[in-house]
């Protein structure tokens, strides 16, 4: 009798226990639903309301401010779209209707326009910044990927050197110049468990890049670690050679993307110059020159060389105006 009395004691507990249980899991189901039911914001499904793709068509009507708000002209905004619309391109579900390629390069490029926040520029794209951490790294990679081979090629041909030497002599009275190299420290958020793989004692990273007579990039070198899994410092990547890419196409296809005062400028009579503008919130930061004790012999030779080229044959009649 006793242990049949403790058998259904036992029974009654294991009941108590799954029926806890059952209220704990359907709470949490409970909990669980209520914030899937406000997956996103009001506001944010409202873009075509609100986004500034309406303020982008006005824009159609004052090309001036169009070109100061995506940083080129009409013509070419369209030319690139075109371009980049069928890898960015994304499908309709049955959920909501797809960011569409305009959206997402005329936020790309405000962003790469601006330096913004993801969070600052869900409220002009109406766009949540969480999606922008995905559409900006993609539209920059497709952005490079459809302007590499036209307008961000390296030189592989005698000819094609040839000719940048070329443009350096008649243009800047430098012979046998292959290009101008120079780096800058790029700011950036370094991703937690990173260590010191890829960022410097500076919290930045490093473009390397060399440039032609006609401050087109000729090649870039941007690094990334190959041992750091996180995926922000690829994003990085893909935004810098994006913009250097980007900085080509424009160069090539648009007469007002750098005007003549974006430029230093020399008073050949008198050796002044009068300097080009110059941003001074960039994130990106000269590189400078270190202690390298002796240079290399080599080196030395050569710039001996070049002064004794451009102190006589290589000279120019306002040369000596320039020296303090």
């Amino acid at each position: 009798m006793e242990q049949a009395s403790c058998v259904a004691t036992m029974a009654s507990i294991d009941d108590a226990m799954a029926i806890v249980g059952l209220i704990v899991a359907t709470k949490k189901l409970k909990r669980s639903k209520r914030h899937r039911a406000i997956w996103c914001k009001d506001w944010l499904m409202k873009r075509e309301h609100y986004s500034h793709i309406n303020l982008v068509n006005e824009l159609k009507f004052a090309p001036k401010d169009w070109h100061n708000y995506l940083r080129m002209n009409e013509e070419t905004y369209l030319k690139l779209l075109s371009m980049v619309t069928p890898l960015i391109k994304k499908q309709d579900t049955v959920m909501r209707k797809a960011i569409s390629p305009h959206e997402r390069l005329t936020a790309t490029l405000r962003f790469l326009a601006t330096g913004r926040s993801y969070e600052d520029l869900k409220f002009t794209t109406i766009i949540s910044p969480q999606a922008l951490g995905v559409i900006i790294p993609e539209t920059c990679e497709a952005i490079y990927k459809v302007l590499r081979k036209d307008y961000f090629k390296f030189r592989q041909t005698e000819d094609e050197w040839k000719n940048i030497t070329k443009h350096f002599e008649n243009r800047w009275n430098f012979p046998h110049r292959l290009g101008a190299i120079d780096g800058k420290h790029i700011d950036i958020i370094r991703p937690s468990g990173s260590g010191s793989y890829f960022y410097n004692y500076k919290g930045s990273m490093v473009l390397l890049a060399i440039v032609d007579a006609r401050y087109q990039f000729i090649m870039c070198s941007f690094g990334v670690n190959g041992r750091i899994s996180d995926g922000e410092p690829k994003n990085i990547d893909k935004v810098v050679t994006a913009s250097c890419a980007l900085h080509n196409f424009l160069m090539s296809s648009s007469n007002s993307y750098s005007s003549a005062e974006c430029f230093d400028h020399e008073n050949l009579e008198d050796g002044t110059i009068t300097s080009g503008l110059t941003s001074h919130d960039s994130n990106m930061e000269s590189l400078y020159r270190r202690n390298s004790g002796n240079n290399a012999t080599a080196a030395k030779n050569f710039r001996e060389q070049y002064v004794h080229y451009f102190n006589n044959k290589g000279s120019v009649p306002w040369q000596d105006n320039f020296i303090p």
